[in-house]
């Protein structure tokens, strides 16, 4: 009598802490403690209070209608709609108790308890179908294969390279492109595979894309380009610190000129044509805007380019 009694004292004691951890969510809700990193795993809006509690966190999240939400450090919340790196750690070193509930677990130091926001509301997603793909791809702009994959995941990616498609495919992998190569469509429970990342949504299956229409997807925008010191955009040239895409478009839009370009964070470039034409990839416009910090202004002779 008294070893069931221990045995089931032990039983309860797990229970107990287990709840702790996952602030008593369901198993396919919370998805585990995470390692974060300067650029974060989730990406999304951030938020700090001394009240900090996982449902405090999700409501913010739902707002931002985002697929997943994080809480860190005691008071932090983080949102997103993938994680940009996936590095499970154990439990015990997400062992900050909640500023605003100590009866559950916020993260740790640079470690993340991450959920899956059941609350979710995918319909902002434009599905065109099940399409046949080939070697030579269906979409043939920039493939990335991802242990994580969803289709969030994919149109972020996607919407970096500007494109008018994205497609999932094999669980795993993501197919950008601004045209289909071939217009096969399939039925859609040829389109059977789950995604890697989260096991509610499909991602195609063999030979088989999930595709997407792009609503981001911005027409006036080129793309990422090689500048030079006689610059590839010669007419008016500006700088500020308080940099936009917006405030360089406005400028050449009084210049009249047909293309717009921003780099090295605060510069602003005008012209009628491109004196060099070297397309670069997205990965090489790499710093953000002085005066909005959430858009990207070029690089090192690097100039993201518009049209006006």
């Amino acid at each position: 009598m008294g070893c069931r009694v221990t045995f089931l004292i032990i039983i309860l004691v797990f229970l107990f802490k287990n709840s702790c951890i996952t602030g008593s969510k369901s198993v396919s809700e919370y998805m585990g403690c995470f390692q974060d990193q300067q650029d974060r795993t989730l990406t999304g809006k951030y938020t700090t209070t001394t009240s900090m509690t996982i449902e405090t966190c999700k409501n913010i999240c739902t707002k931002e209608n985002n697929q997943f939400y994080g809480v860190q450090y005691s008071h932090q919340c983080f949102c997103g709609d993938f994680l940009s790196t996936n590095i499970p750690k154990p439990e015990r070193e997400c062992n900050m108790k909640c500023s605003g509930n100590k009866n559950q677990m916020c993260g740790g130091h640079y470690r993340m308890n991450i959920y899956r926001n059941l609350n979710y509301n995918q319909e902002h997603l434009i599905h065109l179908g099940c399409y046949q793909d080939q070697p030579t791809r269906t979409l043939a702009g920039k493939k990335t294969k991802s242990k994580s994959m969803t289709i969030e995941t994919c149109k972020n990616i996607c919407t970096k390279e500007n494109t008018k498609f994205y497609g999932v495919e094999f669980s795993s992998e993501c197919f950008c492109g601004s045209m289909l190569t071939t217009n096969i469509l399939r039925p859609d429970r040829e389109c059977n595979m789950k995604c890697n990342g989260n096991k509610q949504q499909t991602c195609g299956g063999i030979y088989r894309m999930n595709i997407y229409l792009n609503p981001d997807y911005n027409k006036a925008y080129l793309g990422c380009f090689q500048d030079q010191p006689r610059r590839t955009l010669a007419g008016k040239y500006v700088k500020s610190t308080s940099m936009t895409i917006e405030v360089c478009k406005n400028i050449c839009t009084k210049e009249n000129s047909k293309f717009y370009g921003v780099e090295y964070s605060y510069e602003c470039f005008c012209g009628d044509s491109l004196t060099t034409n070297i397309r670069k990839p997205e990965s090489e416009c790499n710093m953000k805007c002085n005066g909005n910090g959430k858009q990207i202004c070029g690089g090192v002779y690097r100039m993201n380019i518009y049209r006006t």
